[in-house]
Parts: C-alpha cells; sequence; structure tokens
C-alpha cells in the first residue's frame, strides 16, 4: 500500500526541469511580443511603455499564456 501512495503524489508533480522550461518560454513569449510591438508592426499604435504593456498582456492573455 506504501508504493502505490507514492507513485500516485509522484504523477502530479513537476520536476524542476519543467517549470524551467514554463518560465523560459513565457519569457521568450514575453520578448517576442515586446520586439513584434518595438519593430515589427508598422502600424503599430504603440508609442509609450504603459501601452506596450498593455499590450502584451492583452496578446498574453489572447493565447493563454497568463490567466483572465
Amino acid at each position: 500500500m506504501p508504493d502505490r501512495q507514492a507513485s500516485s503524489f509522484k504523477l502530479g508533480t513537476q520536476s524542476d526541469d519543467d517549470l524551467s522550461d514554463d518560465e523560459f518560454e513565457s519569457l521568450t513569449a514575453q520578448r517576442s511580443f515586446y520586439i513584434d510591438a518595438v519593430c515589427g508592426e508598422e502600424d503599430s499604435p504603440i508609442e509609450d511603455e504603459r501601452s506596450l504593456q498593455e499590450w502584451a498582456e492583452r496578446e498574453a492573455r489572447n493565447l493563454g499564456l497568463i490567466g483572465k
């Protein structure tokens, strides 16, 4: 019986590598949003840092990267 409990516990855990990968993907997405906002869109309505932050958060929510 103790073996069953231990294996059940292991199913729901993430390794440090998994968490690190998730953090890296989030950082990469944020960086991509920033680059697109500053350099990639010719008709970008973004004129200041605050507008850029609002846009990046909106895009991240739309992609499901952060909670709504």
